[in-house]
């Protein structure tokens, strides 16, 4: 696969108030690896991957997990709950994503299931 992989997008309501919600997904995208670039009252962006090592090394050698994404997380308090909606987005650029393209929608997949697990831990048991 050559292009970009198809961002992930997932909207679920959270039983918390917007601020609540917004600093668990600050904590969970810095566990995870994430460099925050953005932390505002209604939208969260964090980077994850690097390109140069994506590039020079590739993921047989770095992982998948070295693929350059964006996570983007915004907020909208409705009532005593927030929801939530998540967009994971590709952000490798030019370039050739053969043998990683399904590992890496899983990987975008996870980071997005890894915040609904966080915010809306009644929906996971």
């Amino acid at each position: 696969m050559f292009g970009a992989i198809d961002p992930v997008a997932l909207k679920f309501d959270a039983p918390m108030s917007a601020s609540e919600a917004r600093a668990k997904t600050v904590s969970v995208l810095s566990e995870r690896a994430g460099r925050i670039k953005v932390d505002e009252d209604k939208i969260v962006i964090a980077r994850f991957g690097a390109s140069w090592k994506a590039r020079l090394f590739g993921t047989v050698l770095a992982g998948v997990q070295s693929m350059p994404r964006e996570v983007k997380v915004e907020f909208q308090q409705t009532g005593l709950q927030t929801s939530v909606s998540v967009s994971v987005r590709d952000t490798f650029g030019f370039g050739s994503r053969l043998g990683v393209a399904n590992k890496l929608r899983e990987l975008m997949h996870e980071d997005a299931m890894a915040l609904k697990r966080a915010l809306s831990p009644l929906e996971h048991g």
